[in-house]
């Protein structure tokens, strides 16, 4: 500032400095407060390398994300065996057998002929074609 023409008074520019740096300077903004000692810019600068060297190096955290497997999940893996390790097989379901035609064995509700049922009985559908009823109770218009 001071080469555009507005310049800082000593006070001001130290006071930017030490609220510039970062949280590691905390115990050397302390004591410089403390001690309320009023010191150039180059002094200034000379006590902030010094404290710098004084600071130990601690490392930056690493952060990590964590994916977890949600109801969609499928694994590629799954059903394969790993070299040593036993994989637990899911028991296949037994394929349904086909219900046997009772309709050829039964009796109908309507007529009291075996082979069919109520539904596909000959005299009850054309009674139903006559009346214009439909086999739900509606009538068909």
């Amino acid at each position: 500032m001071e080469r555009l023409g507005f310049p800082y008074r000593l006070e001001l520019a130290t006071d930017i400095i030490l609220h510039s740096l970062p949280e590691s300077f905390n115990q050397f903004r302390m004591t410089y407060n403390m001690n309320e000692s009023e010191k150039t810019l180059q002094e200034l600068h000379g006590l902030l390398v010094n404290a710098e060297r004084n600071i130990p190096k601690v490392e930056p955290k690493k952060e990590v994300l964590l994916v977890q497997k949600g109801k969609g999940f499928k694994k590629k893996w799954a059903g394969k065996k790993d070299k040593g390790k036993q994989v637990a097989t899911v028991a296949e379901k037994p394929k349904p057998t086909a219900k046997p035609k009772v309709a050829a064995e039964s009796k109908c509700f309507h007529c009291h002929k075996i082979g069919h049922w109520k539904r596909n009985c000959p005299i009850y559908l054309e009674e139903i074609k006559k009346s214009g009823a439909s086999t739900s109770g509606t009538k068909k218009k």
